[in-house]
């Protein structure tokens, strides 16, 4: 974003959604969620080379679980969290969608096992309510081919008419299940940071996570602004609720709006001027 300032990309690998401390303020360690060698050696060479030449540096993370990991190999004040923007709705398409929700459940992820798509399934299998599922998602090259078929036989063999997949959706039909749903899943364990939750948030959909995620931990603040489950009963019970009590959604649904506005480009901007000042 600016001179001397690198933004690293987190790419965990073989790692579990376990957490040191999920009530507490640890993250996960360098063995559960980390970055790719090279990756961390190249941060790592990086710092030294700054310091070996009396430059002043900062790296720019998109989360705490990064930081933390980072933190390992470098400095952790020289270390600067960062997360990403998202782009807010418009008062309209917030209004529009108030009078349009209907019982959807809604993801948007990528074809692949790590994802854990296959809960959503699950899930929507265990609800004795009318609803439905889709699932948008990005697919591309033989490994997500192979997933995509997985889920494909799984919602067969459950004969769960419900679930929808929709594989390289455009933005606007991401838009328009945004003002419909109301539940936003996500069982993803992992990830440096979830954007797709907190755009969801920003619309009012509620969001259901796996408990001790990325998305739990960084952008829910540990469960203050959405609900988190520990297995698919759990997470059956949490979503039936949610789509039929309008009272506990429409509570859930306005702490998930408001927290989203800590995600606006606005917010966005003055921390990175903010930051800027800091290396001057």
């Amino acid at each position: 974003y600016y001179e001397n300032t690198f933004y690293p990309y987190m790419n965990p690998v073989d790692a579990s959604d376990k957490w040191n401390d999920p009530d507490g303020d640890n993250v996960p360690n360098i063995l559960e969620y980390r970055f790719s060698l090279n990756a961390l050696n190249f941060y790592r060479k990086l710092a030294e080379l700054a310091k070996s030449n009396g430059i002043k540096y900062s790296i720019v993370v998109p989360s705490l679980v990064v930081k933390k990991i980072l933190s390992s190999l470098v400095p952790s004040k020289n270390i600067i969290i960062l997360p990403p923007p998202v782009k807010l709705p418009s008062f309209k398409e917030l209004a529009i969608s108030k009078s349009m929700r209907k019982q959807y459940i809604f993801d948007v992820s990528r074809f692949t096992p790590r994802k854990r798509l296959e809960e959503i399934i699950f899930v929507s299998h265990g609800l004795k309510i009318d609803h439905k599922a889709f699932i948008l998602g990005y697919k591309q090259g033989i490994y997500s081919d192979l997933y995509y078929l997985y889920i494909s036989w799984l919602r067969k063999l459950l004969a769960s008419q419900n679930v929808y997949f929709i594989p390289n959706a455009p933005h606007k039909t991401k838009k328009f299940l945004l003002m419909q749903a109301k539940v936003f899943l996500h069982p993803r364990p992992l990830g440096a940071f979830e954007m797709a939750v907190a755009e969801a948030m920003s619309y009012g959909v509620v969001p259901v996570v796996r408990y001790g995620s990325t998305a739990w931990y960084e952008v829910l603040d540990k469960g203050k602004y959405g609900l988190a489950y520990k297995n698919v009963d759990e997470c059956v019970d949490i979503v039936e609720q949610l789509l039929t009590d309008k009272t506990i959604w429409e509570e859930w649904s306005l702490k998930a709006f408001l927290r989203a506005r800590e995600f606006s480009y606005e917010k966005f901007k003055l921390r990175v001027m903010k930051i800027a000042k800091s290396l001057n």
